[in-house]
């Protein structure tokens, strides 16, 4: 998903919006506890949301099919992670034939050195959620 693009904070994305995110199955610990996990990835370890401005929790959901749920963040909340967190910016993903256009994607920035405030931050990232679209108890 890192399209080699230097993000930056979007002063434009309010802290009152809310941030979805959906979670997978396997990021669901005790039945509706969302991993750190969920914010930790080797190949984008710049956790993907929608705006809320911009998109449904059902929207959200529909472009992960298997996934166990929505949960939402607060933009301010995820800024006052320091030092882990960057940013919130926008990135809209254009149509493409794999695709469907995406204008309310955007990313968490994260700071990925030192290994520890990585880590720390999807820790603290996971106690902000909640869930919108909770898991059932098939998928979780």
């Amino acid at each position: 998903m890192d399209r080699n693009i230097s993000w930056k904070d979007d002063p434009t994305i309010p802290d009152s919006e809310w941030l979805f995110r959906t979670v997978h199955p396997k990021q669901v610990k005790d039945g509706n506890t969302v991993s750190s996990g969920a914010f930790k990835s080797s190949s984008n370890p710049h956790p993907s949301v929608e705006l809320s401005s911009l998109a449904t929790p059902e929207d959200t959901l529909k472009r992960r099919p298997g996934h166990a749920g929505v949960v939402r963040l607060s933009t301010g909340a995820v800024r006052g992670i320091k030092p882990g967190v960057e940013g919130v910016a926008r990135d809209p993903i254009p149509e493409s034939k794999s695709q469907s256009a995406n204008p309310a994607h955007a990313i968490i920035i994260r700071q990925l050195k030192p290994n520890s405030v990585y880590v720390e931050a999807a820790y603290r990232l996971s106690t902000l959620c909640e869930w919108i679209i909770g898991p059932t108890p098939t998928q979780s």
